[in-house]
């Protein structure tokens, strides 16, 4: 069997849409019917909302994971994207996944790594 190498995006957004990154309930409900889409298998979520705004929310997958974080005072969101798989490359479902959350937040990218590993 091949090692298929992972693919790992790390990236700073800026959201105008403040009302998008105070609170997480319309990100969890916009990405958990991506996460089924893609075909990518969720093994536990983590949402939380801080005082007085702002969200955290961590997606563990079988895959890997996505991790998003936001801090509306700054119009900043922080985003880790990782997905392997021991049977198929998953680099198009990465990217996917990280321009469908970009397109979301009606987001400009202000930092983007890709890692492949």
């Amino acid at each position: 069997m091949l090692y298929k190498k992972g693919t790992h995006i790390i990236a700073t957004l800026t959201c105008s849409n403040s009302n998008l990154i105070n609170t997480y309930q319309e990100f969890n409900d916009f990405i958990m019917p991506v996460i089924e889409a893609l075909g990518l298998n969720n093994l536990g979520t983590i949402f939380h909302n801080f005082t007085p705004l702002g969200f955290t929310s961590v997606i563990c997958l079988s895959e890997s994971h996505l991790s998003i974080h936001t801090w509306p005072e700054f119009s900043t969101i922080n985003i880790d994207v990782y997905l392997s798989s021991v049977t198929k490359d998953n680099s198009g479902t990465c990217h996917m996944l990280f321009d469908k959350i970009t397109q979301f937040f009606n987001a400009q990218i202000t930092q983007k790594q890709v890692i492949e590993r």
